[in-house]
């Protein structure tokens, strides 16, 4: 991995509020900023692109960011593997990048997706999206976890280890407040209740 020693290029990402990183090859991040002018909610991206995890239309790195089509309202973004996600301010989730084991929420393909695709529709209560090697975890805001993607080691927690290309959910986990996606396991924090004095 190339270290920067300076941050030339990076200046103008003053108004970044949120980074994601993601692990295929030399480091690709995902970067959701607030334009001064309109407000917007853009994703920008930039370093290695092989499986189209850039989601600029290519499968060529670049090591100087730049804002793709993914929309203008992005509430948060979840760099992966070889895949990337955004969820918008509507709860809808759009993905780029690698989809062999169906982790951008999409019939499962072998190439890859260069541009942002919908996996899932509006209204769907994400508030946030942790990306794994092959899976993506979901914290809805009823406290609920959805997954999908690779589960072969059983990672999306439905007692299956079955591939999923569509949303399942966590089975029996309730009042989760986070999740987070390793390569092949997931967690979540969760609040248990429990009864103090006698």
């Amino acid at each position: 991995m190339r270290i920067l020693r300076r941050s030339r290029g990076l200046a103008v990402l003053a108004g970044c509020i949120a980074l994601a990183c993601g692990a295929a090859g030399p480091a690709q991040a995902q970067v959701r900023s607030t334009g001064a002018e309109f407000q917007s909610h853009v994703v920008a991206s930039w370093g290695d692109n092989p499986s189209g995890q850039l989601g600029d239309g290519t499968t060529a790195g670049r090591s100087l960011f730049g804002d793709i089509d993914a929309g203008n309202q992005v509430a948060q973004v979840a760099g992966g593997f070889d895949h990337s996600l955004a969820v918008m301010s509507d709860g809808s989730v759009w993905g780029w990048g690698a989809n062999q084991f169906g982790q951008l929420a999409v019939a499962a393909g072998d190439g890859p997706v260069t541009r942002p695709v919908n996996g899932i529709a509006a209204g769907s209560h994400i508030i946030q999206l942790s990306a794994g090697g092959g899976h993506l975890l979901a914290l809805r805001s009823d406290g609920t976890v959805l997954g999908w993607g690779i589960n072969q080691a059983g990672q999306l927690g439905n007692g299956s280890t079955a591939n999923s290309s569509g949303p399942v959910p966590v089975t029996g986990l309730t009042s989760a407040t986070q999740v987070s996606a390793g390569p092949v396991s997931s967690l979540a924090v969760h609040v248990v209740p429990f009864l103090v004095g006698p």
